[in-house]
């Protein structure tokens, strides 16, 4: 058995104060990760590139390092001082996001779009070994859900906050006092990744408070602490029983995700006849407002199962929130309405959130404190690299195959929900037979 590192001057309120700045770092990772979303037009005119050179911008120039890059910077988290490592790269990810708004060639722009890839790697691995050790086992559910409901918000603040910001940009950003003369002459696109970058440093200086309990504990990290990539993979191995199901249901759900998250929207506006605006306000909001209910109904359920004796509390809910979302996953897809598709998407992300809120934590719970920044980075290579590469593109090679029951994109997307997220549950209901977590 492997006991927590939590020293016992880390209370309650220092660990709640945690979450709250590592929610917003993850909220302010997701705004500048998904504020390209909202500026296809304006930066395709400025620079004149095509569709497809943006869709190069929008996935794999920050997919390719957010997922590469986190397996040897989560290996970085376990050796190293967490607190400072995170607010190290919030400021470098700000930065490259403000340097998105200096590009006046294409290749600029996608050298900094490689470099908030890169930067945002650093976060989820570092953040949830960080609030492990905040926290006792029986309790870690609820602030590791809480963290992750970033997505979520960011998300939101992307839509909303995005639109505010960009209308600031067009009248008025450059009577600011200090950097007003600065952003004169540039265009409104730039604008906004300007002051986005600049949104993050508030929040970087906050990091800095938190407390990192292995610095409390005078642990030697270059020597005892830390774990070799060799170590971490030996675990695995040990634990296949375990880690081979885990992994390959996370990877089949990310799957799913992925495909939702591309062509959902299209569902509506493709199958329903929506405009874009309607789509992403209706859904937007169902979105926002189920995922967040989701993230805590999951890591409350799991706390109060853990609080009960039950080991396993983390699986059994995972379990059956992708019991949930994959079955509303075809209903919501193929509805015969777009409001009938409304009122499945709500208990789709809401089974989506209760799913993924906490699985960062079934790994965690399973790997010895040293190494379980490597352990969660290779859960979020192996599974975004597969969601990515299967997801989306499968949807689109159905739509186009010719067969007319594929026709629709809602029974294409519905099709590979069902493929690829009915075995996914049989694998998590396989690993939860082999769950064993060490504290």
């Amino acid at each position: 058995m492997t006991s927590d590192p939590r020293p016992v001057d880390v209370t309650p309120l220092k660990g709640w104060f945690a979450v709250g700045v590592l929610l917003s770092a993850y909220a302010v990772s997701f705004l500048d990760r998904q504020l390209l979303t909202l500026l296809v037009q304006p930066i395709e005119a400025t620079l004149g590139i095509t569709d497809a050179q943006m869709g190069l911008l929008q996935g794999p120039a920050f997919a390719a390092f957010y997922a590469t890059m986190g397996l040897p910077l989560g290996w970085l988290a376990d050796r190293t001082h967490r607190v400072r490592l995170i607010a190290a790269a919030i400021l470098f990810w700000s930065a490259m996001t403000a340097a998105s708004g200096l590009a006046s060639q294409y290749h600029h722009l996608l050298l900094a779009r490689f470099g908030v890839g890169f930067g945002e790697a650093a976060l989820v691995p570092a953040a949830v070994s960080l609030l492990a050790d905040l926290f006792s086992s029986e309790r870690r559910a609820l602030p590791v859900s809480v963290f992750t409901c970033g997505l979520a918000v960011g998300s939101g603040l992307a839509l909303t906050l995005g639109g505010a910001l960009i209308g600031f940009a067009t009248s008025g950003a450059t009577d600011l006092p200090l950097i007003g003369y600065f952003l004169n002459g540039r265009e409104p696109w730039q604008i906004v990744f300007i002051l986005a970058g600049f949104a993050g440093l508030p929040v970087a200086a906050l990091v800095t408070l938190l407390p990192e309990p292995r610095t409390l504990q005078a642990v030697d990290f270059a020597n005892h602490a830390s774990a070799t990539l060799r170590d971490t993979l030996r675990h695995l191995g040990e634990r296949r029983t375990f880690f081979i199901p885990m992994l390959t249901a996370m990877g089949g759900l990310f799957v799913v995700t992925t495909s939702l998250s591309a062509w959902f929207p299209s569902v509506f506006i493709r199958d329903h006849g929506w405009s874009g605006p309607a789509t992403g306000y209706a859904l937007g909001s169902v979105l926002m407002v189920s995922a967040l209910l989701g993230n805590l109904v999951g890591g409350s359920a799991s706390t109060w199962l853990a609080l009960r004796g039950h080991k396993d509390a983390v699986l059994r809910t995972m379990l059956v929130g992708a019991a949930v979302m994959v079955p509303c996953a075809a209903l919501a897809t193929t509805a015969a309405t777009p409001q009938y598709a409304l009122g499945f998407a709500a208990p789709l992300y809401l089974a989506m959130s209760i799913t993924f809120g906490i699985a960062p934590l079934a790994f965690v719970e399973i790997t010895p404190p040293r190494m379980r920044g490597q352990v969660v980075s290779i859960y979020l290579l192996l599974s975004n690299l597969l969601g990515l590469s299967i997801g989306p593109p499968l949807v689109g090679v159905l739509t186009t195959s010719g067969i007319d029951v594929f026709a629709t994109v809602g029974v294409a997307l519905a099709a590979v929900c069902l493929v690829t997220g009915l075995p996914s549950l049989l694998a998590l209901h396989r690993a939860r037979g082999h769950y064993a977590p060490q504290s």
